[in-house]
């Protein structure tokens, strides 16, 4: 049986095996700074245009949602309020209510 450290050039992974065993550690920690520096260039890039525009756009859709869920729950408050007490049937009654608006 040959030992690693032969070299066999029909075998070139037992090579490549070889030299990476010999290979030092590389540092556990990051440079001096690493961290700074990153956070100063993060900081100091502009934000995307593009994802500056779509977080815009979510805000304001979500706020229309909102508005929309509160308005349809205020007018429909009273054909709400007898479904659950069962005074009005589900269906049907509902045409009528948005007749008296």
């Amino acid at each position: 049986m040959k030992h690693l450290r032969d070299h066999d050039p029909d075998r070139p992974w037992v090579s490549l095996v070889y030299k990476a065993s010999q290979a030092p550690e590389p540092d556990a920690e990051a440079p001096l700074g690493f961290a700074t520096r990153v956070v100063a260039q993060w900081k100091t890039l502009p934000r995307e245009a593009s994802v500056a525009l779509l977080e815009w756009l979510t805000m304001r859709g979500l706020a229309v949602a909102v508005l929309i869920l509160l308005g349809s729950a205020a007018l429909s408050y009273d054909t709400l309020l007898g479904i659950f007490t069962g005074e009005t049937a589900l269906a049907g009654g509902w045409f009528d209510s948005l007749l008296t608006l």
